[in-house]
């Protein structure tokens, strides 16, 4: 594969003119491509890599993994070659106009991650003649109260329509994950074990952990900002970028391995139990911050007071032990246990552990700039110690009080998506709409009844012409008017948990209604819990319920019949009364 199209010589002279750090990186490198040609340039900067030795890996995606570690993530493009002609025309467009006004920032950036064996920056001219060889254009995305994001934008050029799909898209399951999570909550039986603790825990610099497959890196190269002397810049990622369409899945096969592991590790059948008591620095680390741990309940303390929901007597569940769960979230680890302090320890241990089998922690022949795959950052502030209450991927989760509620910055967020379309406005722009949706659905998850929500909206986007603006109907703006009123109700109290975990009937049975009264059959299940009796003897659960009821005259006087058409009560509103008496009665 040839590597460049001048001789090292010019190249030297040439890019010794750079100016600043950036400048010596781009000089360094320049030099070793030429020496060493495009794929072991590649493999030389990138390094040992960040993915731990899978050889003892015991599961099912080690031979992915392992390949993965080994060739680097592909991109393969099903388009032919760009023509010289087109790689001038956007290398001559440049990027974004937001990276030309965040140049400072992207070089300071680049840097950074050059240093970390992530990025390489080069000539254009050195490269222009690589196999395959793609440019598309980065963008700055400006934060408030943080420093600016920046993306490279694959989809500009269509290179993220061309890539051919090779990633396991089976190994995305993150979106399910606060389901997942949150149902472990409800089985949790805090009665007998005690609160339910929380951790969380990320994976420093996420998709840059997995490298690319040196022959596709030049499909993926970004039209850097020039210095003065106007030399088109390329750069080019050693590992998966953010924003092309197949890093999500290739990443996500590692860390959704990690949390399997951690699960695994819990069974003292596991080969990988020995994790729950072997010591860790990150624990260490952990626990000089401090775990917030609830003091003993008494049983005074144990009456549920007006901030804390009881929980229903049909929803426990007799568990012989302790809760104890992982799941991710693409780089966002959560967890959950129950317990002693020692065992929690032990259970945070699990994490640390699964985290290392998978993502190769630093040592001594690694560079200063590495950095551990767990935030260190995060840790001091406390992520990684256990707490009943703790913000949990964009949610304030509280496993004593049962809730569940939006952080304030999410509330403003939502209340300004919702205003930014006034009930007026017939069209939206494609790209605006759907940024208005995945806003909607991301708070859907906990707002009771709002999954059901969006079938008008969708539609709106099904049927825009290719093109044309989004088209709102009626109908999508009495969509967005139900979250309007959502919204008002998400500020008034936090969402109990209970409410969006859909679990097993803890009963049976019909019922029915009419115009003389309303009965039914209550067959309990197995996991019931009586209610004590008045002297408080607790009755045979096992027995059926039958039940009825007379409705009071003044309801069967407003029946509508033949008799009575001038009726306001139809025999259908009795039937939906039938339900609530029988939910009641059970």
């Amino acid at each position: 594969m040839p590597a460049c199209t001048e001789s090292p010589a010019k190249a030297l002279r040439r890019t010794h003119e750079f100016p600043g750090e950036l400048g010596k990186l781009i000089a360094r490198d320049s030099l070793l491509l030429n020496e060493l040609g495009w794929e072991r340039f590649v493999r030389e900067r990138r390094g040992r890599g960040d993915i731990q030795e899978l050889d003892e890996l015991n599961h099912p995606a080690k031979d992915i993994l392992t390949r993965l570690k080994i060739d680097g993530a592909p991109a393969v493009m099903q388009t032919p070659p760009w023509s010289m002609e087109r790689l001038q025309a956007a290398m001559a467009r440049g990027p974004h106009k937001s990276a030309i006004e965040h140049a400072d920032f992207l070089r300071e950036e680049f840097v950074d991650m050059i240093n970390k064996d992530q990025w390489v920056v080069l000539p254009f001219e050195q490269v222009k003649l690589l196999p395959n060889l793609r440019v598309s254009p980065p963008g700055v995305i400006p934060q408030n109260g943080r420093r600016p994001r920046w993306i490279g934008d694959w989809s500009y050029y269509g290179v993220n329509d061309d890539t051919v799909p090779l990633a396991p898209q089976d190994a995305m399951q993150y979106g399910r994950a606060l389901d997942r999570y949150l149902r472990q909550i409800v089985v949790a039986d805090q009665d007998k074990h005690g609160p339910v603790y929380q951790i969380k825990g990320d994976v420093s610099d996420g998709y840059y952990r997995v490298g690319m497959n040196p022959r596709h890196v030049p499909s993926m190269g970004l039209v850097f900002p020039s210095f003065d002397d106007g030399t088109w810049l390329v750069a080019f990622p050693l590992v998966l970028g953010m924003g092309w369409r197949d890093s999500a899945p290739y990443f996500c096969a590692f860390t959704e391995t990690v949390a399997d592991l951690a699960n695994e590790a819990l069974s003292p059948t596991s080969a990988n139990h020995k994790w729950m008591s072997t010591p860790h620095e990150m624990d260490e680390r952990a626990a000089e911050v401090g775990d917030r741990l609830q003091p003993p309940r008494s049983k005074q303390d144990a009456v549920p007071t007006t901030d804390v929901v009881a929980r229903d007597p049909g929803l426990r569940r007799a568990r012989p032990k302790p809760a104890a769960y992982y799941d991710v979230f693409v780089d966002d680890f959560i967890a959950l246990a129950q317990g002693s302090r020692s065992r929690l320890r032990k259970c945070r241990r699990v994490l640390f552990h699964a985290l290392d089998s998978i993502f190769r922690p630093p040592d001594e022949h690694d560079s200063s700039y590495r950095q551990h795959p767990l935030s260190q950052k995060k840790l001091r502030k406390g992520d990684c110690c256990w707490a009943t209450k703790r913000e949990i991927l964009g949610w304030i989760v509280d496993t004593v009080a049962m809730t569940i509620s939006l952080p304030q910055r999410r509330v403003d967020k939502l209340r300004a998506t919702l205003a930014s379309i006034p009930v007026t406005q017939k069209r939206i722009a494609a790209q605006r709409w759907q940024q208005v949706i995945g806003e909607l659905r991301s708070v859907a998850i906990a707002l009771p009844g709002a999954r059901g929500l969006f079938s008008h909206m969708q539609r709106a986007l099904r049927d825009k012409a290719p093109g044309a603006r989004i088209k709102l109907s009626a109908k999508a703006h009495d969509e967005l008017n139900d979250f309007r009123w959502l919204q008002k109700e998400v500020c008034k109290r936090p969402t109990r948990i209970q409410e969006i975990v859909p679990l097993e009937p803890s009963a049976y049975g019909p019922h029915d209604a009419s115009g003389i009264g309303a009965g039914g059959v209550i067959f309990p299940s197995q996991n019931v819990r009586p209610r004590l009796l008045e002297d408080g003897t607790e009755p045979d659960g096992s027995q059926p319920v039958l039940w009825r009821a007379l409705f009071p005259d003044e309801i069967r006087n407003r029946l509508v019949s033949d008799r009575n058409p001038t009726g306001t009560i139809t025999n259908s509103d009795l039937e939906l009364v039938g339900g609530l008496l029988h939910r009641e009665c059970a």
